[in-house]
């Protein structure tokens, strides 16, 4: 990973201002100064650890009812969605479709009526306009 893209603007300007704050604290010798430059410095990188240490994972199942679809006749899709934690962090699922399908379906997860629930399950119809093979997924 670049260490430009290691963290955010805000993250560098934080760095940056907690560098400054350092520099000051040195020539004044403010202990005050030197305390607010050590949390300016050590708050992007502990928010940098925890986001890479804590996030929340899920893993995804999809079924389709039939397997193969048929131009014209709908294909029911559910999605069984496994996280690792309960309540765990908050994400928005977008289905990948190809551009023959109208209407792409997305999801907030977890599901507002399981907040805690380790599975939640989202189910949507497809209606395929055109012949051919579509990958649905990963």
């Amino acid at each position: 990973m670049p260490l430009l893209r290691f963290f955010r603007p805000r993250g560098w300007i934080l760095l940056a201002i907690g560098a400054l704050a350092l520099l000051l604290a040195l020539y004044l010798g403010r202990r005050d100064l030197l305390m607010v430059a050590v949390f300016c410095c050590a708050l992007p990188a502990v928010a940098c650890a925890s986001v890479y240490l804590l996030k929340p994972g899920f893993t995804v199942k999809r079924t389709l009812a039939p397997a193969l679809g048929r131009v014209g006749s709908p294909v029911a899709v559910t999605l069984d969605v496994h996280g690792r934690t309960p309540g765990g962090g908050r994400t928005m699922l977008v289905e990948d479709l190809p551009v023959s399908f109208r209407d792409v379906p997305r999801f907030s997860h977890p599901r507002p009526v399981a907040p805690r629930s380790l599975l939640s399950r989202y189910n949507y119809t497809l209606h395929p306009a055109h012949r051919g093979v579509f990958t649905i997924g990963p």
